[in-house]
């Protein structure tokens, strides 16, 4: 077994039947399992928790550039607004009620940012999944000769005081 890999991962690799795999760790893992968290109306759990005085965290996710708002990528944006703002509307609370008092903390991490998984890539000139699609092989890009941390050093070196990069060589 390969310690850098995850056990149901390598499972999937080698599981004659793909989707009953799925559907097996799906049925232990979150059916049967008594540890995971019990499905709710969860709009309705804030809305009690709010009239009874509560306080309530809404944690977004951390991607900026999955929403369908900041995506120039069409066909990789996932939601619909995924700013505080966008949590705030999402979570159906009435925002006229005077026993909601919302204070909206956003992080954005700079000086660039990323997203995971395929799709386009803000801060990049292909998109993510390029080198994946393009069949492209670690002789590929050892042949190509670059120390990566001279790369970084440059662009991390060439994003100016405004946050954007400066024109290249």
């Amino acid at each position: 077994a390969n310690p850098k890999i995850q056990p149901h991962v390598l499972g999937f690799i080698q599981a004659q039947d793909k989707a009953g795999y799925v559907l097996d760790l799906f049925d232990k893992w979150v059916i049967h399992n008594k540890h995971f968290p019990p499905c709710a109306d969860v709009s309705f759990l804030l809305r009690q928790a709010i009239s009874r005085g509560g306080k309530v965290l809404l944690e977004g996710p951390q991607s900026y550039f999955l929403s369908n708002a900041a995506e120039k990528f069409w066909d990789s944006g996932t939601s619909a607004n995924t700013d505080a703002a966008g949590m705030l509307c999402a979570a159906r609370l009435n925002l006229n009620s005077r026993a909601l008092r919302p204070l909206c903390i956003n992080i954005h991490k700079a000086p660039g940012a990323s997203r995971v998984g395929s799709g386009a890539n803000p801060c990049a000139f292909v998109p993510q999944h390029y080198f994946a699609t393009t069949d492209s092989t670690k002789e590929d890009f050892e042949q190509m000769r670059l120390d990566w941390r001279d790369v970084c050093r440059e662009y991390f070196g060439s994003i100016q005081h405004n946050g954007l990069l400066a024109p290249g060589r």
